[in-house]
């Protein structure tokens, strides 16, 4: 009998950065009873199917997509690697992969880069994920997503999952509905500039720079790689990303006469303590031919609960997030981000 097992979305109220889960998966969890799927140990094997599905919340384009899926499942007390396999799919696919009815603990890496190469092909305990990185050449615009999600204590039974010990879930929750959550590896920045002057003549493009050079692949905090890139985008070499704006009626009485979009940058998030530290904070700048560049280093806005902002120097740009980035041109000498 089949069970439906939804990844559930996870929202972070982080400033203007809002975490989107933009994939879900739902598994179905059934019970072999044939005798031939019963090890010598007489403990019952578990069929886990997994179909992935793009989710509702907030991402769109390559946000929601995914084409191949490792799962990983290991020993939780020696770290030994039980399953290791890479499944090829497509949204909407089906992947199935048998465990003994027993304690796992569970590894999803989701849209790996260069899959056939892959140091996760040569796991063999779970100690071993702790070095994986995944470069920042990765994580961009143009390709999918890397993802990622572990459960620490899963165990499997005929007819439900119970979670132990995971910060994700209630201690020893039972499921048979199990809400798996998934974490991409990169934060999306939308940008919207705006000017009281025309800059159609003079506008350029764009530059994010103190980029780290990577990130870990299951640490949430990258604060010890070198933040030593950065990627432009001119409206030369990338018209594609730049869109004209309608200005609104606000905008005009505030005497707003040129806007540009510039959606979906993705970038590899850039999470470290203590979160003040400014020297690891990403730059944005405007570029223009003949003037003086503008930039300013990115800060988080933290929204309290009674929707007034707090000021916090916090210069973090956590996994998943989403950052929607509102730049006033006030005049060609400085840029107000909101």
């Amino acid at each position: 009998m089949f069970q439906i097992i939804k990844i559930l979305k996870d929202e972070l109220r982080v400033s203007q950065l809002r975490l989107s889960l933009g994939m879900m998966f739902i598994i179905f969890l059934s019970s072999c009873v044939s005798t031939d799927d019963i090890y010598e140990d007489n403990r019952e094997m578990v069929t886990l199917q997994v179909r992935s599905q793009a989710g509702t919340s907030m991402g769109d384009g390559l946000d929601n997509v995914i084409e191949t899926l490792r799962i990983l499942a290991f020993n939780p007390v020696s770290g030994e690697c039980l399953y290791n396999k890479l499944f090829n799919v497509n949204t909407g696919g089906m992947v199935s992969l048998q465990v003994k009815a027993d304690t796992y603990k569970f590894v999803f890496v989701a849209n790996e880069p260069s899959a056939d190469t892959s140091p996760l092909n040569f796991i063999t305990n779970r100690s071993e994920l702790d070095g994986i990185t995944v470069s920042e050449s990765d994580i961009n615009s143009t390709s999918l997503i890397p993802m990622v999600q572990e459960i620490v204590g899963v165990e499997v039974s005929r007819t439900q999952a119970t979670i132990t010990g995971d910060e994700n879930y209630p201690n020893g929750s039972s499921y048979n509905i199990l809400p798996l959550k998934l974490r991409r590896l990169a934060c999306r920045v939308d940008v919207l500039l705006e000017a009281d002057e025309d800059l159609s003549a003079l506008f350029t493009g764009v530059t994010f720079s103190n980029i780290p050079v990577g990130v870990s692949l299951l640490s949430k905090d990258n604060g010890s790689f070198d933040r030593t890139l950065s990627r432009s985008f001119t409206v030369v070499d990338n018209p594609d990303y730049f869109e004209d704006v309608t200005l609104t009626t606000e905008q005009v009485n505030k005497g707003i006469i040129w806007a540009k979009r510039i959606p979906r940058v993705i970038l590899p998030f850039s999470n470290f303590t203590p979160t003040d530290d400014e020297d690891k904070a990403v730059v944005f700048t405007v570029n223009s031919n003949g003037w003086r560049n503008p930039s300013c280093k990115l800060k988080i806005l933290t929204i309290g609960d009674d929707g007034g902002s707090v000021t916090a120097n916090n210069y973090t740009i956590p996994s998943n997030s989403y950052l929607t980035l509102k730049g006033t041109i006030r005049t060609i000498m400085e840029v107000e981000a909101i």
